[in-house]
Order: C-alpha cells, then structure tokens, then sequence
C-alpha cells in the first residue's frame, strides 16, 4: 500500500482512500470541501478516485510496494486478471473485433482508412441489432464510404435505410451499385425488404394521381395499403391519415342521396 499527502492540508494518508480533483490529490474532507466552494461557484469539477497500482482495483489485495499489472488502465492481481480475460464476449462483438483486426493489418498497406471503416462496421452491427436503424444506416454508411467494397457491409446498410424507412437513400445506394451476388440469407432479406418498398412506393405514386383526380376515398385506400405493406416509412401513415381525413370531410359535406364523385 502507498501513502500520499493531501496537497491541502498535508497529511498523509494511503493512496487508495484519497481523491484527485482536477489532477490535484486530496483528502475527502479536504476534497468536500473543494467541491461545496465549486458548487457554490457555479463550477464544474472532474473528480476520481486516486488508483493505487499496489492494490487490486477489483478485490482489494494489497502488493506492499509492488505494482500490480494493469488491465484498461486499472490494477488487477493475478486471479482477477484470469476472472477479467475469461468473461465471454457478445457473438457480434467477437466478429467486430475480428474485423477490425482483419482490417487493422490491411491498412498497415493501404492506409488507416480501413480501420475507420472497420470502427463503422462494428457500430453498425451493433446499432441494426439493437433496432436502431437509422444511426446503423449512417455508421454502415461511414463504412462504405471509408472505401469498404465488402457484399456484406453495402447490404447491410441497404437493409439498415429499408427498415429506418428511408426508401430514397435505400433506392440511390441500390441502383448506384453496378452488380452484386445474388445469392445468400442476407441478400434474400434485403430483396423482400426492397420488393415491399417498391409496391408500397408504386401505391403511394398511385394514391397521389387518385387524389389530383379528386378521388379521395380511393386515394386514402390506396395510401392506406401503402402503409401497411411498407409499415417502417412512418410518412406512408402519415400521408394515409391525412387522405382519409379529407376523404371523409368530403363525405360528410356531399348533398344527401347525391353520390360521391
């Protein structure tokens, strides 16, 4: 165990019982007391416990006055470290650290570009399994664009634009890619996503040249399918509310017994 002085008051104490407030080492009533002064202030203040690498951040076994090897920056005995280096990893993280290993070693050739897309990768994978679509489109989308000419990144960030219902981004990256295998479970899931996306597209298309006839039941109708085939671009809904409403305010303002044109 180390000993330190409080840079206040001067006593000493051991390491691992004090504070560091903005780099400067303290005791906790001396550290109380700089935090109510900041407060006060109106000041904000970056406190953290003081590290002692003599003992073990995790269960406390003390080396006299030898350090500890360090795990992420923290003070591990032997038996902890085994414990840290044993915990299994996420299946989709073990394949992203795979990645950016693979990737890693090929920029040391073509420069750190692949790395950053590596980065992407890894954050998009883990973005789209946790259904947030619309940020994994744009990691995955950082990927490609970092010089990634992988199958399996540009499906995934097709299929991440298909289900944040960003039909125009999905379309543009699409048909911008001159030819890729057809074939495989992701490319089939990307397909039925897309064929959706282009009927849903196709009926809105339809919807709208029923409305400009002055057909509005017909058009809330087919706006209405749109959005149920096609349930992830949230504007289909939007716009098939929106007709029905009109549809139904022109219901109610036709003469009695005259039909609906």
């Amino acid at each position: 165990m180390r000993r330190a002085p409080c840079r206040t008051c001067k006593t000493p104490l051991p390491l691992a019982k004090m504070y560091v407030i903005d780099g400067v080492t303290v005791c906790e009533p001396c550290g109380t007391r700089r935090v109510q002064d900041a407060q006060a202030g109106g000041r904000e203040l970056k406190i953290v416990r003081a590290l002692d690498p003599t003992i073990c951040a995790e269960c406390g076994a003390d080396k006299g006055e030898t350090e500890w090897l360090k795990v992420a920056g923290a003070p591990l005995c032997f038996q902890c470290r085994q414990r840290f280096y044993e915990v299994p990893f996420p299946v989709w993280l073990t394949l992203g650290l795979l990645v950016i290993v693979g990737l890693a070693a090929f920029a040391v050739w073509h420069g750190s570009g692949y790395v950053e897309a590596g980065k992407a990768l890894l954050a998009g994978r883990r973005l789209l399994a946790e259904r947030q679509y619309a940020p994994a489109a744009a990691e995955l989308r950082r990927a490609l664009d970092a010089g990634s000419e992988s199958e399996t990144v540009f499906l995934l960030t097709a299929k991440a634009y298909l289900l944040a219902g960003d039909y125009e981004h999905a379309r543009l990256l699409l048909n911008g890619r001159a030819r890729y295998e057809a074939s495989g479970a992701l490319f089939n899931e990307v397909q039925k996503i897309w064929e959706r996306a282009v009927a849903a597209h196709d009926m809105a298309s339809e919807a709208a040249r029923l409305e400009r006839e002055g057909k509005l039941a017909d058009a809330a109708t087919k706006a209405r399918a749109a959005a149920g085939l096609y349930p992830e671009m949230a504007s289909l809904d939007a716009r098939a509310k929106a007709l029905e409403a009109q549809a139904a305010l022109a219901d109610g303002a036709a003469p009695e017994g005259k039909p609906r044109p």
